[in-house]
């Protein structure tokens, strides 16, 4: 998936190409913190709680889901990961 990211010309089946697909022919449903089911939320016990309220679900159509952190209303990170081993995920705020 990372490759992905990195090879924005990659086509038709790489992670960013759909994501944008998707996005454009609003193929989508976006979800907030507090309708995540358990296993979603048990992602973000690392986070304070007042932060957990600013998170959201992207749900895509032909991509995997994307979880967006907002902050004074604007989108202070849209990409993260969760290692194989955890079961927090990690905003990457730039």
């Amino acid at each position: 998936m990372i490759i992905d990211f990195r090879n924005f010309a990659k086509e038709e089946n790489g992670n960013f190409f759909l994501l944008k697909k998707d996005v454009v022919e609003n193929n989508f449903s976006i979800s907030s913190y507090n309708s995540f089911n358990e296993i979603d939320k048990a992602k973000f016990n690392n986070l304070e709680e007042k932060k957990r309220e600013n998170v959201f679900k992207v749900d895509l159509k032909h991509s995997i889901p994307q979880y967006i952190l907002i902050e004074n209303d604007k989108i202070v990170s849209f990409f993260g990961f969760q290692k194989a081993s955890s079961n927090d995920y990690t905003f990457i705020v730039f």
